[in-house]
């Protein structure tokens, strides 16, 4: 029995920890359609597009987020004075 799409989409998102996954289809201008995919977890987002077939893309928004989950940036920020000690 073959999974629906919704099915697919779902098993994507447990396996992956994802909050969020939105898959489309574009037609550009010159009336050529391509893929796009935007994978979100984690407070971060991975995308993917234009270049490869659907399946292929759906992957690479998924490898980009993950890269991006594994990289962890300090942000250091001058102490802020507020109040009489400013």
């Amino acid at each position: 029995m073959s999974n629906t799409l919704e099915q697919s989409l779902i098993a994507l998102m447990e396996q992956h920890s994802l909050t969020s996954i939105s898959v489309g289809m574009i037609r550009g201008s010159d009336g050529k359609t391509f893929p796009n995919c935007y994978a979100q977890g984690d407070g971060f987002c991975g995308s993917a597009g234009h270049n490869l077939p659907l399946a292929d893309e759906v992957a690479a928004a998924i490898a980009e987020l993950n890269a991006k989950r594994s990289t962890e940036t300090t942000i250091e920020l001058p102490a802020l004075v507020m109040g009489e000690a400013a």
